[in-house]
């Protein structure tokens, strides 16, 4: 694309500015070199990681769920802002544990999050997404959490999807000099992840 003369220069210089350096290089430049060691090169813990803040109650909170036994369950809580900054600030990850002992877990997670946003009444989390590939797990977790009333949504599995909107977030625009995504150091998991 970046070499095409019918091209629009205005277009590919606009995508260098706003997309991470291995994205552009892909789509414009035609390198296949994306998934060759760290994924999200873009992640800084200097930039990305924050300290804990009190959620403000008018953002829109959101948990994402990968059900597991052997390969661990995951679980973490994030808020977006009013511009649709995503800042993860807590989470679950264990292996080995049945699925009572997750909802526990979640439960509790859940109720001091209501406790704060008591005007939510009960529906401290606007939406859970989950891995569609685990039904049973799905079914079980559903029945735990229902009574929170929260919407349900399958993820999509399109793994590279998936990573190219994650590294759209962890990229930092230059034009203001910060990403839109952020952990909080407390998830030291998903920064461990990261």
């Amino acid at each position: 694309t970046e070499e095409n003369p019918y091209h629009p220069k205005a277009d590919i210089e606009e995508a260098r500015q706003t997309l991470p350096e291995e994205v552009f290089d892909e789509q414009y430049g035609g390198k296949f070199s994306m998934f060759t060691g760290r994924v999200y090169k873009e992640f800084d813990k200097m930039v990305h990681v924050i300290p804990e803040f009190v959620i403000p109650k008018s953002w829109r909170i959101e948990m994402a769920v990968d059900p597991g036994y052997n390969h661990p369950f995951g679980a973490v809580f994030i808020a977006f802002d009013h511009d649709g900054t995503a800042y993860v600030f807590d989470e679950h990850k264990e292996r080995m544990k049945p699925m009572s002992y997750h909802v526990d877990i979640l439960k509790d997670k859940i109720e001091k999050i209501a406790h704060r946003w008591m005007e939510r009444n009960n529906h401290p989390i606007d939406k859970i997404w989950l891995d569609p590939s685990a039904a049973q797990q799905k079914e079980d977790l559903f029945q735990g959490l229902r009574h929170y009333g929260m919407t349900w949504m399958d993820t999509d599995n399109d793994v590279y999807g998936g990573i190219m909107i994650v590294r759209e977030f962890v990229h930092v625009n230059p034009e203001t000099g910060k990403p839109r995504f952020f952990i909080t150091e407390n998830c030291r998991e998903t920064i461990w992840e990261m």
